[in-house]
């Protein structure tokens, strides 16, 4: 039961650092880095993009072990599945529109931010992409807070 969990944990954890590793040398090499200036605190330029291996490392594990769950769901468990798993995997499936959503959103509001750090947009726009991607998130996959 433990290794399930240090896997959870672990494999996330070490996928940000391999992606934080290739998105720092990438943005290096492309130039894409936040120039010191104004009030800016740092004194040598910074690499941007952090937040590509951040949406690698958080959503592609999502994106797998829910997408397994419904390949899997279907059919016989494999033999390799540990026997504490196998009875939530047809609840895991079933949860597969909704995390296609969430993860939809985190995308989009990422991109957002990417553009944001290509070229500053103010806080109106990214209000705008924030509410937008909450309503057509949360109304349509019927998620509430309480």
């Amino acid at each position: 039961m433990y290794w399930i969990v240090l896997v959870a944990v672990a494999g996330p954890f070490v996928l940000s650092l391999l992606a934080t590793f290739v998105v720092r040398g990438w943005a290096r090499r492309v130039e894409f880095v936040d120039h010191p200036s104004g009030h800016k605190r740092h004194a040598q330029p910074v690499a941007l993009g952090g937040g590509i291996a951040l949406v690698l490392a958080i959503c592609g594990p999502i994106l797998a072990g829910t997408g397994a769950a419904w390949a899997m769901a279907n059919g016989e468990s494999p033999a390799w599945l540990p026997e504490i798993l196998r009875p939530h995997v047809a609840g895991i499936a079933s949860t597969l529109p909704v995390v296609l959503a969430i993860v939809g959103g985190a995308v989009v509001l990422h991109v957002v931010g990417l553009l944001d750090d290509c070229r500053p947009l103010g806080p109106l726009p990214k209000f705008a992409a924030q509410l937008a991607v909450a309503l057509f998130t949360a109304w349509p996959m019927g998620i509430r807070v309480a």
